[in-house]
């Protein structure tokens, strides 16, 4: 039996060859595929993340009118914080919180203009900000979280109002820099 498989690979070792470079060459053609459609569908998730950050902001702002609520935060441009926005910041320290921020993420946004940090903020205090902040600090992070709570607030309006102290922050240290 040895022999007749010793002889098959003998007579036919350039077939054995292409085939195995066919294979290799499909199998790679197959991965370069996959990795181009990934790519493809990690960019539309992003861009579906950001349509749902700002879809999230703006049925808040509707829901705050149709209960009549005094809003956090004026739709000025730049946005602003509301004397009760500057109130819930005083209530939940933003400033301490979002200094170490501004140090951490001023590299990221050093060449920025200044509606593209704006939405920085927004994104990263939405989406990280939170994650981030129970690694490091949990105590703030259960602050935030019972302030909330407490105070019949969602989460989410919480963090427009540090994103909007962190823009403040980061644009300051672009300016001085």
């Amino acid at each position: 039996m040895e022999a007749w498989i010793e002889s098959f690979v003998v007579q036919n070792s350039g077939k054995i060859i292409l085939g195995i470079l066919a294979f290799m060459g499909a199998l790679g053609t197959l991965l370069f595929r996959a990795g181009v459609w990934k790519g493809f569908v990690d960019k539309g998730l992003d861009n579906v993340e950001r349509f749902m950050i700002d879809a999230r902001a703006d049925l808040n702002e509707l829901l705050r009118i149709v209960k009549n609520e005094p809003a956090p935060a004026k739709t000025s441009s730049p946005i602003l914080l509301t004397e009760i926005g500057l109130q819930m910041a005083r209530d939940i320290e933003a400033d301490k919180i979002c200094e170490f921020y501004a140090r951490l993420l001023y590299g990221t946004v050093r060449d920025m203009n200044s509606y593209e940090v704006q939405e920085f903020c927004r994104r990263y205090a939405q989406k990280d900000l939170m994650a981030e902040l129970k690694g490091r600090d949990p105590d703030s992070a259960t602050k935030l979280e019972l302030y909330a709570y407490n105070k019949g607030k969602r989460l989410f309006e919480i963090l427009e109002i540090l994103a909007i102290i962190l823009r403040d922050k980061l644009l300051e240290r672009i300016k001085q820099s």
